[in-house]
């Protein structure tokens, strides 16, 4: 689902599945940083206390890894589109 411009990030934890150079071009102030080729070997990272919201350029990687953590139990939210796409949010350079 897209993100609503009055979702509140910091009752999310944001998982940013991109390589690690798109993250450091721009990022979701506060996003985590797991590419989505790593994320079965490092899903121990990821809190399990409140909801996931996952994103990446074009929402390919980000719909795999969103597969892979509800299989594992987690609340997850895919984020249709680019993140750059998303209303009411800052990005972090």
């Amino acid at each position: 689902s897209d993100l609503d411009a009055n979702v509140r990030v910091d009752e999310w934890t944001i998982v940013d599945v991109r390589g690690e150079s798109e993250f450091e071009t721009a990022h979701i102030p506060g996003a985590l940083n797991i590419a989505h080729t790593r994320l079965a070997s490092r899903i121990n990272e990821v809190p399990r206390g409140k909801p996931v919201m996952t994103y990446c350029r074009s929402g390919n990687r980000a719909s795999a890894a969103t597969a892979l953590l509800a299989r594992e139990g987690f609340e997850v939210t895919l984020v249709d589109g680019a993140f750059q796409d998303w209303a009411g949010l800052r990005q972090e350079v």
